[in-house]
Order: C-alpha cells, then structure tokens, then sequence
C-alpha cells in the first residue's frame, strides 16, 4: 500500500508540471516558447521525479512548479519578457539546476568544449613561457588533446541528454 501512495505523490507532480506546461505553451507563441524551453524543463521534471531521497526531490519539484507559476503570472500580467524569465529562473531554477549540474552531470550548452579547450590553451601557454613547447615546435597539442576529450565527453552527455539549454 505503501509504494502505491509514493506512485500516486510521484504522479501527481508530473500531472501538475505538464498541466502548467501545457498551459503556458498554448498562451505563448515559438519565439516566446524558445526563452521558456519546456522540453529541457520536462526532461528535468522526469529526471527529478525519479530520484531519491525524496525528502531532497520535494524542494525542487517545488522550485519546478514555482517557476512554471511565475511564469504563468508574467504572461497573465503582460510583463514576459526575457529579462523577466531570467530573473524569475535564477529565482527558482538556480538551486534546482546547480544540484543537477553537481550531483548528475547536467550541463548547459558547449560547456564541456569550452572549459576543456581552455585548460589545455593555458597548459600550453605555461609550457612555452618556460620552454618546454620549443620541444614540440610551439604546436598546442595539450589544447588539441583536451579539446577532443572535451568534444568526445560533450558527445556522451548528449547522448545520455543531460545537456540543457536554460
């Protein structure tokens, strides 16, 4: 009886966030749904719902569905804009998608490319300041390395679609 009950808690969230998702997709139009990003929000809703402990899934299920009602007051008040959403993310996604970010290797956008190459730019540019680049005629092949392990990493967290674009 027991497991039905957390089935029917677990339920319950997702009915409620895709009934406020929904809602909100149907009030505004592509370019407006594109700040919102309700695929990325429903792919981290069902990621959530399935986590344990739940004592710990409670607080962001709550920031989830906050941040879908602010939303939801935005465009009810005129006020959606960009600025706004933002400002309304950082409110109440931030915890939500730093947990995710630490805990589940979420990332968002090119990080992994990025962060990568730039770790081997300044690896090289440390190698050359002491001399030791001259040895392999000053080609930046530690930034050519950590690019491709950082491309091939970006690769696998698409594949597993643990990259948001929030």
């Amino acid at each position: 009886m027991r497991n039905t009950d957390l089935t029917e808690r677990k339920s319950e969230f997702l009915v409620e966030f895709n009934q406020l998702l929904s809602e909100i997709e149907q009030q505004l139009s592509d370019e407006e749904c594109e700040i919102v990003n309700p695929s990325d929000l429903r792919k981290i809703a069902n990621y959530i719902d399935h986590l344990k402990p739940l004592s710990k899934m409670r607080g962001h299920k709550k920031n989830l569905i906050t941040y879908l009602e602010s939303i939801k007051s935005l465009i009810e008040s005129d006020q959606f804009n960009k600025t706004n959403v933002l400002l309304s993310r950082v409110g109440t996604l931030a915890s939500v998608l730093a947990y995710l970010n630490a805990y589940h290797r979420f990332n968002s956008g090119n990080m992994e490319i990025h962060s990568s190459a730039l770790i081997g730019f300044v690896i090289d540019v440390i190698l050359s300041a002491i001399g030791v680049a001259k040895l392999y005629y000053y080609v930046p092949i530690i930034m050519l390395i950590s690019l491709f392990y950082g491309i091939r990493k970006q690769r696998r967290l698409e594949a597993e679609g643990k990259i948001l674009n929030l």
